[in-house]
């Protein structure tokens, strides 16, 4: 890290996921950050990473405001996001290495699916006016059509906790939609 932050600004290390966690729990969730940056699907935009691999040099952290810590959660998404909306890239660097344990507990998986969605309506609401694509209402029911569908292909435990995380995911973005007073079903 401390190498990376001598040629860069700004890094964010490999999120290893497979050491610490059973197959199934693999399964559930992936293994974003493995191979690189993390890609905002919903709608796309800025590439992002786990506040946990993040490294940064001090003068640029002190120009951004630091973390929003009016988020509760995906706070290291908005970090992420300013820094490279004024000029600065975040760079990947590989053999950074955090190895990361995900939840177990299905009512645990639900929660903080639902928690980070409530948030990303937050993120989407803030960077809407900076170029984040608007979502359609078809977005949304497009969305829950799919969860749907994904009942039928539950086979196992890992299937079963990926379904529940889009659940909490779905459901975080109604009350989100609702706190913050945009649409993002």
């Amino acid at each position: 890290m401390s190498k990376a932050l001598s040629e860069h600004d700004f890094v964010a290390g490999r999120l290893e996921t497979r050491k610490l966690n059973e197959p199934w729990v693999q399964k559930s969730r992936g293994h974003p950050q493995d191979e690189g940056l993390i890609k905002y699907q919903y709608p796309h935009f800025l590439l992002h990473a786990a506040g946990c691999t993040l490294g940064i040099k001090k003068t640029l952290h002190v120009a951004v405001g630091g973390l929003d810590e009016s988020f509760l959660s995906l706070d290291d998404t908005d970090y992420c996001w300013k820094i490279q909306l004024k000029g600065t890239k975040l760079n990947f660097v590989p053999n950074a290495v955090v190895h990361y344990r995900y939840r177990t507990k299905f009512k645990d998986i639900l929660r903080q699916a639902f928690e980070y969605s409530e948030e990303n309506v937050k993120l989407y609401k803030k960077y809407l006016p900076m170029g984040m694509p608007t979502l359609t209402w078809k977005d949304g029911i497009l969305s829950w059509k799919d969860l749907i569908k994904r009942l039928r292909r539950i086979r196992n435990k890992g299937d079963l906790a990926n379904w529940i995380f889009r659940l909490g995911w779905r459901l975080g973005r109604v009350r989100g939609s609702l706190k913050h007073r945009i649409v993002t079903i």
